[in-house]
């Protein structure tokens, strides 16, 4: 008896012995995963004040870029602070430096947006298709032209509503265009090409070469001739040394086509020398948070009219 006894003292001392090792297993796992959170709460607190500060400093560079007397190339754009690594670094574009994509579809420049289609991969037919689409898409009517989209078309597409048979207000419609959909997959930065913001023309003076070529009809090289040119000494845009081009006579000569009778005719309704709506980007750091704001405005005399203020992803504000 004594013996048996002795036995289940032993077990229920072993069964305590197992218990207390649980207890302090289940409490020290606790007090880990409680570090952990501890952790990653501070984490996000240190991570979203590090956002909130960057986010200030590229305010911090709109505001002063959009400062009629700050000139494109004031070093006041650009601030990094070495201890606390907050900082900015503001640009002034021309809104004109893309394709106005509404004018070239309501003036029908089958021209230009034909040469973009090519240089996109498009054959003639997808091209054909998709110009069709987007003239439709602008027009007021609901009368399908040969090749175009209307709203039998979309609603095939399990797209009923469509078109809106008015000029896009913003780049996000065009994606609801048919045919839109190669050129997403094929080019995903068509956007760069395009906007709806700027006063119609293409500004020479800060467009990139290969729109310059297809909105004159010339060769890559000779309008990368002219960026070299445009750029000056110094071969950066939008500095000191600058050498704008002022008319159509000047433009020519610089793409060696021999004066102004060598461009092409529908050349002065396609280029501009100067441009009144403005893209500014602003990008603001705070330790490891990058933060990056875009604001396209028109300067109206002492007044700014501003059309459009998009985060990093192009979303509205």
């Amino acid at each position: 008896m004594i013996a048996l006894s002795h036995r289940g003292n032993s077990k229920r001392h072993g069964s305590a012995l197992i218990a207390v090792f649980w207890v302090v297993a289940v409490l020290g796992f606790a007090v880990f995963t409680g570090a952990l959170l501890v952790r990653s709460d501070v984490d996000a607190i240190l991570s979203r004040k590090e956002l909130l500060a960057a986010e200030r400093e590229a305010d911090k560079g709109i505001a002063l870029a959009a400062n009629p007397l700050v000139e494109p190339w004031d070093p006041i754009l650009q601030r990094r602070d070495a201890e606390t690594g907050e900082g900015y670094e503001a640009r002034v574009l021309s809104e004109g430096a893309r394709f106005n994509l509404n004018t070239l579809l309501l003036r029908e420049d089958r021209v230009v947006l034909k040469r973009l289609f090519a240089k996109w991969g498009l054959d003639p037919a997808e091209g054909d298709a998709l110009l069709g689409a987007l003239l439709d898409w602008v027009d007021a009517d609901s009368q399908e032209r040969l090749n175009g989209a209307e709203a039998g078309t979309y609603a095939g597409r399990g797209q009923p509503g469509l078109p809106f048979n008015r000029p896009f207000q913003s780049l996000d419609e065009v994606v609801l265009v048919a045919g839109m959909e190669q050129v997403e997959a094929r080019v995903p930065d068509w956007r760069n090409y395009f906007t709806v913001w700027s006063s119609g023309k293409l500004d020479v003076n800060e467009a990139e070469a290969d729109l310059i070529a297809m909105a004159c009809g010339c060769s890559v090289e000779a309008a990368a001739s002219l960026v070299k040119y445009r750029r000056g000494a110094d071969g950066r845009e939008n500095t000191r040394d600058d050498i704008p081009v002022r008319s159509l006579e000047e433009l020519a000569l610089e793409l060696s086509l021999g004066g102004e009778s060598g461009l092409e005719p529908g050349v002065p309704l396609r280029v501009s020398f100067v441009e009144p709506v403005e893209r500014i980007e602003s990008t603001g750091r705070a330790g490891n948070a990058v933060l990056r704001r875009t604001v396209i405005l028109r300067r109206d005399g002492g007044r700014l009219v501003v059309f459009r203020v998009m985060d990093e992803r192009g979303n509205l504000f």
